[in-house]
């Protein structure tokens, strides 16, 4: 921050802001959906031999199940502290963000035809007496499995602390403070962000009074990796 702001800047206020992303990852075990109609195709097929028919139709039918494992980031708690101030908190229940969804294997698990004679109408000799007319009517039926993999994000940890009067002190005489963060993970990469409010004094010139400026800034703070602390 020396380098940023003049050496004659003054801190009236400061909030240090510091997010953390997840460090892994938590696969779930396969959930195994229930077949569902994926698509049906209709066709002429042949008929059998010796019978009577006016038509004779295929179908296809082909079903698909879905088994599915989620990739969800694991979530944080952790304590900021900065001076006499802290600040504690966890993403337990932030909301999850589906990113992608991968598919995987598929593989066909089984099929099965079933054929049928349909009555489709009727045909009537000249005494009246009725002939069927059949439809031919042949029914396969596949099933499969799709694998996918759900890739989920979740909202960062965050956490804020306001700087209070002695840490602001240290602040504007060393133009520098230290903070802690404690948890049970390692992050890699966490963020800081020190918001600011101040003034510097002008420099005087000749024959002139010292104005006081205004100041509002944001300094971003690399954050290094920390580990758990017991």
């Amino acid at each position: 921050m020396a380098s940023l702001l003049p050496s004659n800047f003054t801190f009236t206020a400061a909030t240090l802001t510091v997010q953390v992303q997840a460090a892994g990852f938590e696969l779930s075990a396969p959930a195994l959906g229930g077949y569902q109609l994926a698509n049906e195709t209709h066709g002429s097929t042949p008929c059998p031999a010796g019978g009577s028919y006016l038509f004779c139709e295929g179908v296809v039918r082909s079903y698909v199940r879905e088994q599915v494992r989620e990739y969800v980031p694991t979530s944080q708690s952790a304590r900021l502290t900065v001076g006499s101030a802290s600040v504690a908190g966890n993403n337990n229940g932030a909301p999850l963000t589906l990113i992608n969804k991968v598919a995987g294997n598929y593989a066909e698990d089984s099929s099965s035809s079933a054929a049928q004679d349909v009555v489709f109408g009727y045909n009537f000799d000249s005494n009246g007496v009725a002939t069927p007319i059949y439809q031919y009517l042949l029914t396969t039926s596949n099933y499969a499995t799709q694998d996918y993999l759900l890739q989920y994000d979740r909202q960062r940890l965050t956490l804020q602390v306001q700087l209070d009067s002695a840490t602001l002190a240290s602040l504007n005489s060393q133009k520098g403070f230290s903070y802690g963060l404690q948890g049970s993970l390692v992050w890699d990469p966490a963020s800081a962000q020190l918001q600011y409010e101040g003034y510097a004094a002008a420099v005087p010139e000749p024959a002139s009074a010292m104005l006081l400026l205004g100041g509002l800034g944001v300094l971003g703070i690399a954050a290094r990796r920390r580990r758990p602390q017991a």
